[in-house]
């Protein structure tokens, strides 16, 4: 899959950055680093173009098409869009025809980039055009189900919506569960910490998106998995 982005915002860069998967991308644990994202591998291949504009700001642009003219746009089978000016997203029918882009996805990390009314109409657009499309707002919470090259893309990618297992211990019903694996794919900023019970919790900075190995405790502190 050729993924293209077209992006306003740093978010786009973070999003990137996980697909490209480089050894510094993420820190969390540092200085006791496990390098469990090693066997997610990368992706830095299947990214034919990024490439940054205008962010939303209440400054019209008279000429949308002139913009996108000169961005040069990367032909590719999904679109990225992130954080781009109104003017610009409302026009997406012309980033379609530039990219030649068989899906679109417009995650909303921050209200203000997509207003409901901008992404009724974009969608209405990519609709008509025969675009799968979708706006999970957060990234997080896509999900399959929108068209084929977004669940391909979702496949591929491990992104979207977090993905958890649970498995539960019979020896021991006051913790109910001994191994969780967490997929995220979160907020731009900021920080999880999720709480097991009896005094054990784990607490993990978003980078977008990683695998996240959490163990709950029992007894006097044994390791379950």
């Amino acid at each position: 899959m050729r993924i293209g982005t077209i992006y306003g915002d740093v978010f786009a860069e973070r999003v990137i950055g996980n697909l490209i998967n480089f050894k510094t991308f993420c820190e969390g644990c540092e200085p006791v680093c496990s390098e469990c994202r090693s066997s997610y591998g990368s992706f830095v291949g299947d990214i034919v173009g990024i490439h940054p504009t205008d962010p939303p700001s209440p400054t019209m642009i008279e000429d949308p098409e002139e913009v996108i003219k000169n961005l040069s746009l990367t032909p590719c089978d999904l679109l990225l869009i992130v954080a781009i000016h109104h003017d610009i997203l409302a026009a997406v029918d012309l980033l379609v025809e530039a990219t030649g882009a068989k899906a679109v996805l417009v995650p909303i990390e921050d209200p203000t980039w997509v207003p409901p009314g901008l992404r009724a109409q974009v969608k209405e657009t990519l609709d008509n055009l025969g675009i799968e499309n979708a706006f999970p707002k957060p990234f997080c919470t896509l999900e399959p189900g929108e068209g084929k090259l977004i669940d391909e893309f979702i496949k591929t990618y491990r992104v979207g919506s977090p993905v958890h297992e649970r498995r539960y211990d019979p020896r021991n019903w006051s913790c109910s569960v001994s191994s969780l694996w967490l997929y995220m794919v979160c907020k731009p900023k900021g920080s999880w910490k999720i709480n097991f019970g009896q005094g054990c919790s784990v607490r993990y900075d978003c980078k977008s998106a990683s695998y996240l190995p959490m163990y709950s405790l029992y007894g006097k502190g044994q390791r379950i998995w």
